[in-house]
């Protein structure tokens, strides 16, 4: 009655009766669930993997060793001191530090055209390497479909969030990513 009374008094009503309504068709959706292609999802599986391999083979093939592509700290030594690129640089004055994400390792093969095939294969590797950890990885309950958990009142701008459910299945349904392109 108290939350009545505060709603009618700041004229909040109406928006609190329309998100509401939303309650009853996101808890339809989140016990549900989404079917899935079991079999398309294990054939992405499948080609990730095999994308992957034929990427660090190539990559290894190039370096003439092993280079662990997520060892923040092989990369560093193979770019800024093995192969003497000039550092780029994050952030400002002291803040500023040196880096290899996707953007740095554009611009060294902007700078290098020569590292451009490798800067491209470390990049796409780490494309399909988040591609699998994410969307690939999803843990599915014993009715084989995928969930969400659904927060109505999610974000500042009341805009409906989705993430994995309590139970630890599912995913964000709103972020999905697309199979990388060849």
């Amino acid at each position: 009655e108290v939350l009545r009374d505060a709603l009618h008094r700041e004229n909040l009503y109406k928006q609190y009766r329309f998100s509401m309504s939303r309650s009853g068709p996101a808890l339809d959706m989140m016990m549900r669930g989404f079917p899935l292609d079991h079999d398309l999802l294990q054939q992405y599986r499948d080609s990730v993997k095999e994308d992957i391999q034929e990427i660090e083979e190539w990559i290894n093939g190039v370096c003439g060793h092993e280079l662990n592509t997520g060892s923040v700290v092989q990369m560093k030594n193979l770019f800024y001191e093995d192969l003497a690129v000039k550092k780029v640089m994050k952030g400002r004055g002291r803040d500023a530090r040196a880096t290899l994400d996707d953007s740095a390792l554009e611009i060294i093969a902007r700078r290098n055209p020569t590292l451009g095939p490798l800067c491209h294969a470390i990049s796409d590797k780490q494309s399909l390497l988040h591609f699998r950890n994410g969307m690939l990885s999803i843990r599915l309950p014993e009715d084989g479909r995928a969930h969400t958990g659904i927060d109505l009142a999610g974000t500042d701008t009341l805009r409906i969030r989705s993430s994995g459910d309590c139970f630890g299945t599912g995913l964000n349904m709103q972020n999905i990513n697309r199979m990388p392109e060849d």
